[in-house]
């Protein structure tokens, strides 16, 4: 389960076999939009899921594999490390490791200042 709080908008989620861009968050009353303006609020905000972090997906984020390391514009690089575990370093250090879509997302932006592109 995600919390509105962990999400931006623009982060991707799941919600049963449904993918779901977050065009609004309100953490106090637990309630996310998506873009085609359904309110998903309450319980339904429980069962929204994380998307597991995969290969393809990298892919469709615009990053260009060579051997089990990825690369983006920037000295942004991530790593395989087992089924669904990312290691992600910036500029030659390690930062963090993921599992999750907007996990990255969120880090993308931190880092970049510019939203990671993908559309599920």
């Amino acid at each position: 389960m995600i919390q509105a709080k962990d999400l931006r908008i623009g982060n991707w989620v799941k919600l049963d076999k449904y993918f779901y861009k977050v065009y609004s968050v309100n953490p106090l009353e637990n309630k996310l939009i998506d873009k085609d303006k359904i309110i998903i609020s309450g319980w339904y905000v429980d069962g929204i899921k994380p998307i597991q972090l995969t290969e393809e997906i990298l892919l469709k984020c615009g990053f260009k594999k060579i051997n089990k390391i990825y690369f983006r514009k920037g000295a942004l690089t991530i790593e395989v490390q087992s089924f669904g575990h990312f290691r992600v370093s910036f500029d030659g250090k390690m930062l963090v490791n993921l599992k999750h879509l907007h996990q990255l997302q969120n880090l993308y932006f931190a880092l970049s200042n510019e939203e990671l592109n993908i559309e599920l």
